[in-house]
């Protein structure tokens, strides 16, 4: 596996839930990425229609500790 994207909701628990995964995988030298947010804070990805969802796989970013 070289990279995982991070699809989580954009709220907090998604945002703990995308950290969590990150920690456990950056050691194991996998890229880590997110999806940009083209999505309002506190809404549910399950809502989201394909354009928007395709506009946040193009704005991906790499996760990086702060």
């Amino acid at each position: 596996m070289q990279e995982v994207i991070i699809a989580t909701n954009p709220n907090r628990e998604g945002d703990v839930t995308a950290m969590y995964i990150h920690e456990r995988l950056e050691p194991l030298g996998i890229q880590v990425t997110q999806l940009a947010r083209g999505m309002p804070s506190g809404s549910y990805l399950e809502y989201a229609n394909s354009a928007v969802i395709a506009d946040a796989i193009h704005g991906k970013k790499l996760m990086q500790k702060d």
